[in-house]
């Protein structure tokens, strides 16, 4: 019963915001203000879409690869551009599932197109960001070729991977999310030391004769513009409650870490990804 109130006054709240006038977006560009709750969008006519269940267990395989991967880098164990090290962090917090952040991404998702919405924020994460994954498979009512937990893997692992092309310099103060004609910004945004929560969306549906499935996370934090990604320093030494057991060079998932450091859209600039 305790689950059941507090999705009830979740969504409440959810309910009560004017999604269309709320601070950090522009007028009516809001995915919640754009998009219906219960409808496809036009795109998805006739392409048979399927939403994937957000079940605990698919929670768990992107909560997990998410936080290996951060622990990782929080370990300074990664390897960046030219094969130079990526430092250490001092303070990276354990990621966490949020149900609002995991809405906003399915109504996204649900237009069956491959595009950053322009503005995701939720009454508790003001600066949220956004990582987009898609998969072409062949496709056969009686052999849908899909492996779910391999295409998650292998999506978040191509975030990931975008660390070879990071360098140290990015960490520690970002200021674009490209080295040349290589993005870099799904991995900082997979990194930044804020990122304490994620919610995420899949759908599949029909490509012309291929099957199309899209993913989209949304995360606590962006990418944020003239700010380092993470600190570094000593792994871990400066968390205040402990570590994540699980992910040793991780803060624990009770660590006060604040997601919402600026007041105002004024003082900063972030790439809306």
């Amino acid at each position: 019963m305790k689950y059941l109130i507090i999705f009830a006054l979740v969504v409440f709240a959810r309910a009560q915001t004017d999604w269309c006038n709320i601070e950090n977006c522009s007028p009516g560009t809001h995915v919640q203000c754009l998009y219906s709750n219960t409808t496809f969008g036009s795109a998805c006519t006739g392409n048979n879409p399927v939403i994937q269940p957000m079940t605990p267990i698919v929670q768990e395989i992107i909560l997990d690869r998410h936080n290996y991967y951060r622990n990782q880098v929080a370990g300074g164990s990664v390897v960046g551009y030219e094969n130079v090290v990526l430092p250490p962090a001092v303070r990276m917090a354990s990621m966490r599932w949020d149900n609002d952040l995991a809405h906003f991404a399915l109504l996204n998702a649900r237009q069956c197109i491959f595009a950053h919405d322009q503005c995701r924020r939720t009454n508790s994460f003001r600066w949220a960001g956004q990582n987009l994954a898609a998969l072409m498979t062949s496709y056969t009512e009686t052999s849908p070729n899909f492996d779910l937990s391999e295409f998650l893997m292998r999506m978040i692992t191509n975030w990931f991977n975008e660390h070879a092309w990071t360098r140290v310099s990015d960490i520690n103060t970002l200021t674009t999310i490209y080295n040349g004609n290589q993005a870099i910004g799904h991995f900082t945004a997979l990194v930044n030391e804020l990122q304490t929560h994620i919610g995420c969306a899949i759908i599949h549906y029909n490509d012309g004769t291929w099957r199309r499935h899209n993913l989209v996370c949304n995360y606590a934090f962006t990418n944020m513009l003239n700010f380092p990604v993470y600190r570094s320093g000593t792994a871990g030494s400066q968390c205040t409650t402990g570590r994540n057991p699980l992910f040793s060079n991780l803060c624990s998932v009770n660590e006060n870490i604040n997601p919402n450091p600026f007041l105002n859209e004024a003082n900063v600039a972030f790439e809306k990804n």
